[in-house]
């Protein structure tokens, strides 16, 4: 009985033993890991300390008078006002880039973001390009603006063309040698402005248009029909030709008309010739109507 107790008594200290050793390595590995995240929230709020210093001071120093913008050049323009050019730019620099830094300053001058904000806002503009000059504090503006190749009608509105066919200005219904288009959009659309007409046709139609006056033939007026297309001429008459056909060919065969049998002596007799057919070429005067195979 006495033997037992000491055996139990053994058993039991050994387990406390166990426990408390158990403990002591818990609570040892328990300060060792509290210790760990304490250096490591340290850290980072050092870090994080070191970070907005530096943004502050790069934001401190971004607006520093000595390098802010103090004046900028617009070249090229000639109808697009050099102040308008400026206001636009300085209503787009003047506020702050990220709420922190100074979109004046010459460094971090948007220049990208300005030539695209130009661009929209002047349709007459072709090409935009900004360059900064740090020593000068200076920011030059170089644009070339459109040209009117043409005039593009509907009712009472109309608006020039580049050479490209995209709509940049309204312009006043003239009589001088610009060919006048019509159709070549969707009739719904209600604004006009920064749109190509026809881009699908309109550079085939503009050499077919040079092809026709290296044949003294002037055309007036343009007129798309989904794709199929009407020309007028100065004297009066009409050609009608398919777009979705090979134009330069529809060219070669019409100077061939009009030499072999004789049309062009009597161009102001005619009121159409029709070539939006293969082989077959129709046309039609005024006082009666032939057809050519």
């Amino acid at each position: 009985m006495w033997r037992g107790s000491r055996h139990s008594q053994a058993r039991i200290s050994t387990r406390d033993i166990a426990k408390r050793s158990t403990a002591r390595v818990k609570l040892s590995r328990s300060k060792v890991a509290r210790r760990r995240l304490q250096l490591r929230a340290l850290k980072t709020a050092i870090v994080a300390v070191l970070l907005v210093s530096l943004v502050g001071m790069a934001s401190w120093i971004s607006f520093i008078e000595a390098l802010a913008v103090k004046s900028i050049r617009v070249e090229g323009n000639e109808e697009v006002r050099t102040l308008a050019i400026e206001s636009k730019m300085m209503a787009a620099t003047a506020g702050a880039s990220l709420g922190l830094f100074s979109k004046q300053n010459t460094i971090l001058y948007p220049a990208s973001e300005l030539e695209s904000i130009l661009a929209f806002e002047f349709p007459k503009i072709a090409t935009v390009s900004i360059r900064r000059e740090l020593t000068q504090q200076r920011v030059v503006v170089s644009i070339t603006e459109r040209e009117p190749y043409a005039q593009w009608c509907r009712k009472s509105e109309c608006y020039n063309l580049d050479i490209e066919g995209y709509v940049y200005e309204s312009t006043r219904a003239t009589s001088t040698k610009l060919v006048t288009f019509s159709g070549g959009i969707d009739e719904s659309r209600t604004k006009v402005l920064r749109t190509y007409i026809a881009p699908e046709f309109f550079a085939q139609t503009r050499d077919f248009i040079d092809g026709l006056a290296r044949l003294n033939l002037e055309a007036t007026r343009f007129f798309f029909e989904e794709k199929d297309a009407r020309i007028q001429f100065r004297d009066g008459w009409e050609l009608r030709v398919a777009l979705d056909k090979d134009l330069g060919a529809t060219l070669f065969n019409l100077a061939a008309i009009l030499g072999e049998y004789d049309l062009r002596s009597r161009l102001h007799d005619i009121l159409y010739i029709d070539m939006r057919f293969d082989e077959r070429v129709y046309y039609k005067v005024r006082e009666f109507a032939g057809e050519e195979a």
